[in-house]
């Protein structure tokens, strides 16, 4: 791995006494769940907020408490129904991991109890227990269809490799549920590679006109590194890419500009970048309001034999007829 030595030289992260080593705060897993964050208002669950990162449960806690701790601008909130919590201190605790059934005549857990903050507010859209039960009593559709259930077995990691996707989810689609003409249907193709240099547009989610530009490719960039003060490992090689998003709306960008910014070697590998960013190589802010553009440098670190042959940019890397390339392999 790259490390940055002692001595003068950027600053990283270090942890404090009595802490384990962590990742650099934040990395763009952190910077994800921070925007859906903002965009909420700074008001929102847990099942919600881990859905729109793209992220377990779990795991978004973890981070939200490193965040926090680290000195986020945030304040984590845990909410219940006091009379129910209550009747669950007085049985004192548990004796087996599974959480034991409350007393006969209580309401099930998630349902709001009369008077209560969640009863009054039960006018509104809410997700309880027994909305989640009945949901996965029939086939899951929307987002649900891709990435399961918030809190289910199902959950998926969109960042884990090989994470079973239900197709791809574009205009008019269904989010991947059964439709009689799926079969049918083509199947969505990649477009065909262009030169480093070129622009090319492609849609985003919120149906945002969106063109990306893969301005230059630095290969090997290990002495670039070397400036900035970090140590190569003799094993990997630095690969720099700059990239151009820029947004011609109706709706801003919400997503990091390089989120799904990969690497393709000779043999079709995909090659996840570093979350790290280079000084004086500025990378990507979170965001391309409508008619504004993001220039930002990404690093990846691969190993120093591979032989690369493309840039690839997703909207998501499931909707295949977004995706855009650039090829790496000389002419001729």
């Amino acid at each position: 791995m790259t490390s940055v030595p002692s001595g003068p030289g950027p600053a990283v992260n270090s942890p404090g006494a009595g802490q384990r080593p962590s990742r650099p705060l934040p990395d763009p897993v952190d910077l994800r769940l921070l925007a859906a964050l903002g965009q909420s208002g700074g008001d929102i669950g847990l099942p919600q907020l881990a859905w729109q990162a793209g992220v377990p449960q779990r795991e978004a806690a973890a981070r939200l408490v490193e965040l926090a701790e680290a000195g986020m601008p945030m304040r984590l909130v845990a909410q219940g129904d006091p009379g129910l919590l209550w009747t669950i201190v007085q049985r004192g605790p548990a004796d087996s991991p599974r959480l034991a059934p409350p007393p006969p005549g209580t309401p099930a857990p998630g349902t709001p109890t009369a008077g209560s903050p969640q009863q009054q507010a039960a006018s509104g859209p809410q997700q309880t227990a027994a909305a989640v039960q009945h949901a996965a009593s029939g086939p899951p559709t929307g987002p649900a269809a891709v990435w399961g259930l918030p809190g289910s077995a199902s959950w998926t990691d969109r960042e884990k490799p090989g994470a079973p996707s239900s197709g791809p989810v574009g205009a008019g689609s269904t989010g991947g549920a059964d439709r009689p003409d799926t079969e049918a249907a083509e199947p969505p193709q990649r477009r065909p590679a262009e030169p480093v240099g070129s622009t090319q547009p492609t849609v985003g989610l919120a149906g945002e006109r969106l063109t990306v530009t893969v301005g230059e490719v630095i290969d090997p960039a290990d002495a670039v590194l070397a400036e900035a003060g970090f140590v190569s490992d003799p094993a990997e090689r630095a690969v720099l890419v700059r990239t151009t998003v820029g947004n011609a709306g109706p709706a801003p960008h919400d997503c990091m500009p390089d989120l799904y910014l990969v690497l393709v070697d000779a043999s079709g590998a995909v090659l996840q970048k570093a979350p790290m960013a280079v000084p004086g190589r500025p990378a990507h802010r979170v965001g391309v309001a409508t008619g504004a553009g993001s220039d930002g440098w990404t690093l990846f670190l691969i190993p120093a034999s591979t032989q690369l042959a493309a840039v690839r940019w997703s909207v998501r890397p499931d909707l295949l007829d977004r995706d855009l390339s650039w090829s790496l392999t000389p002419a001729g």
